[in-house]
């Protein structure tokens, strides 16, 4: 890999902000950006939400770019294409478009991960065996796996036995009577007017 100039460092950089500031869009503005779909039932302010420079970017500028970088780079803008399309078309409830929010929204995070550590390495001139072993260590799936539960070491929810000791029965209370009742009659034995 040749030595990048500083040109084409800032495009690279540019590329990585650009890519940041986008995410950032999507993950910190969520509860706006839906609450306004729904109630407003409007798509006009996704523009703003999806705006991006990469849209922009001529083959002018990319071609200073490496190979590792323009595939994720195509990866990334095609999840948020994917994204865009979604908002553009769906009738989802609130609930369905979150939960699918959650699922791309980490999918994206792996992506601009990887995209970060490329960018990274052509910035900064690592070798390549470098970047390699930092590429294979991220494809991994870094959230522990989960081990099995032995139900039989759980505590035994069935008695009266807390954390904080022995509970005690709460008595009940008689309500008192209002004041708006006179006294001559209960709540069961009320004339009917």
């Amino acid at each position: 890999m040749k030595a990048k100039s500083e040109e084409e460092k800032r495009i690279l950089l540019l590329l990585k902000l650009d890519a940041h500031a986008l995410f950032r869009r999507l993950t910190e503005w969520e509860t706006q950006y839906i609450s306004t779909f729904m109630v407003k039932r409007t798509r006009n302010h996704f523009r703003e939400v999806f705006r991006t420079r990469y849209d922009l970017a001529s083959f002018d500028v990319l071609k200073h770019c490496g190979q590792e970088i323009l595939i994720t780079l195509d990866q990334y803008y095609t999840e948020i294409e994917r994204l865009k399309w979604y908002f553009g078309h769906t009738e989802d409830l609130p609930g369905q478009i979150e939960d699918k929010l959650v699922r791309d929204f980490k999918k994206l995070k792996k992506i601009l991960n990887k995209l970060d550590l490329y960018i990274d390495a052509e910035i900064n001139d690592r070798p390549e065996a470098e970047r390699v072993n930092e590429i294979e260590e991220l494809a991994q799936d870094i959230t522990p796996v989960s081990q099995p539960i032995n139900l039989s070491e759980l505590p035994d929810f069935s008695t009266e036995e807390t954390l904080f000791g022995p509970t005690e029965p709460i008595e009940e209370e008689e309500e008192p009577k209002r004041e708006s009742e006179p006294e001559e009659f209960s709540s069961e034995e009320k004339p009917d007017n």
